[in-house]
């Protein structure tokens, strides 16, 4: 998925599901590796990056830190996040908007244009 708005440069981005024994905080911990290993670039917040993993939903479970919280808090707010995750798991439901994520697709407001890479 190619992305950009007004605001923004064109980025990649991209949605995965899985199943996983760690806990969540070990699977955040994991990401961080990730993305270091990468070349991620420690900036200020909303600074672009190299490589940002976002965990969005992990089952029903609710969990929010001073660093995190799942469900994510704005991602359905946008399509660029919306899109990819609809055709893996547009079935799946946003544990407190309690909306799957095909629909909360259909509500964004988001007008920021996302193009399919190939």
């Amino acid at each position: 998925m190619v992305c950009s708005s007004a605001l923004t440069p064109w980025f990649l981005n991209i949605a995965v599901t899985g199943y996983t024994s760690m806990g969540i905080e070990t699977l955040l911990e994991k990401c961080k590796n990730i993305e270091q290993l990468l070349g991620r670039i420690p900036r200020e917040r909303w600074h672009e990056r190299e490589i940002d993993i976002d965990v969005l939903l992990y089952g029903n479970v609710c969990f929010k830190t001073k660093d995190v919280t799942i469900p994510h808090p704005r991602m359905h707010e946008r399509r660029f996040v919306l899109i990819p995750a609809a055709e893996i798991a547009g079935k799946a439901v946003h544990p407190k908007l309690n909306k799957t994520i095909n629909k909360l697709l259909d509500d964004c407001k988001d007008k920021a244009r996302v193009n399919f890479y190939h």
